[in-house]
């Protein structure tokens, strides 16, 4: 059991780092969808998946920055219970 947690470690470090880039790039595509779409007049359904792709990657990376600030203090939590 132990090795697989050992062996899952690398991939999850490397999500941990990457995970919010994702929410960011939607952010900014579905900006640049926008500004675009107002541009040339496009449809209306044009618009509301660029603001939908904009709503996504926002909620993303809320929650990745809620559950980084969660496990950061979960840490400190654990650490000052075992200080004692």
């Amino acid at each position: 059991m132990g090795a697989v947690v050992v062996a899952c470690l690398p991939l999850s470090s490397l999500f941990a780092c990457i995970a919010p880039i994702p929410g960011i790039i939607a952010i900014i595509l579905g900006a640049i969808a926008k500004r675009d779409i107002e541009a040339r007049g496009g449809a209306q359904e044009d618009w509301k998946r660029a603001r939908r792709g904009m709503i996504l990657g926002i909620v993303g990376t809320a929650i990745y920055f809620v559950m980084l600030a969660f496990g950061i203090l979960l840490s400190i939590g654990i650490g000052l219970l075992g200080s004692f």
